[in-house]
C-alpha cells in the first residue's frame, strides 16, 4: 500500500490506483478502499469512485465520511437528491461519542454540504429553516 500512497502524494494517481487494486487482490482493506476512491475521484472517474464508496459502506456502514464522500462525488454529477440521501445517511451516523469518531470529519463540513445541496435542489425555504436548526 506503501507504493500506492507515494503514487498518490505526487498526484500520480493512475499508478497510484494500480498499487491499491494489487494490494485489495489480498485483502478487502477499508483504507486502501478509501485511497483509491480518492485517487479515482481526482481521475474524474466517478462511477468507479461510487463503487468504491459503495464497497466502503457496504464493509463498514457507521463510519459518516463514506456517505458524506458519496454525497460529495454525487453533487458535482449534479445528482442533487441523491446526495441529499447520503449527506442525510452520513448526518444518522454522525456522533461525537462512536468509537469511529477518527474517521469523521468536523461536523460543520457535512452541515455546509448539505446546505449546499439544498441551495441546489432550490429549497431556499427549507434551506433557511435547517441553518436555523443548527445554533
Amino acid at each position: 500500500m506503501k507504493k500506492g500512497d507515494i503514487h498518490k502524494a505526487i498526484k500520480d494517481f493512475d499508478l497510484a490506483v494500480y498499487y491499491y487494486d494489487q494490494v485489495l487482490k489480498l485483502d478487502r482493506l477499508d483504507e486502501c478502499l478509501n485511497l483509491k476512491a480518492v485517487c479515482l475521484n481526482f481521475l474524474n472517474k466517478q462511477t468507479e469512485t461510487i463503487q468504491c464508496l459503495n464497497e466502503l459502506i457496504h464493509l463498514n456502514s457507521n463510519i459518516p465520511s463514506y456517505y458524506y464522500s458519496k454525497a460529495k462525488v454525487l453533487f458535482e454529477q449534479k445528482s442533487y437528491d441523491l446526495a441529499l440521501n447520503e449527506i442525510d445517511r452520513a448526518l444518522n451516523n454522525f456522533s461525537l461519542n462512536a468509537p469511529n469518531w477518527i474517521f469523521q470529519l468536523p461536523l460543520a463540513k457535512y452541515n455546509n454540504l448539505k446546505k449546499d445541496i439544498l441551495k441546489f435542489l432550490g429549497n431556499f425555504f427549507f434551506t433557511i429553516s435547517y441553518l436555523k436548526n443548527l445554533k
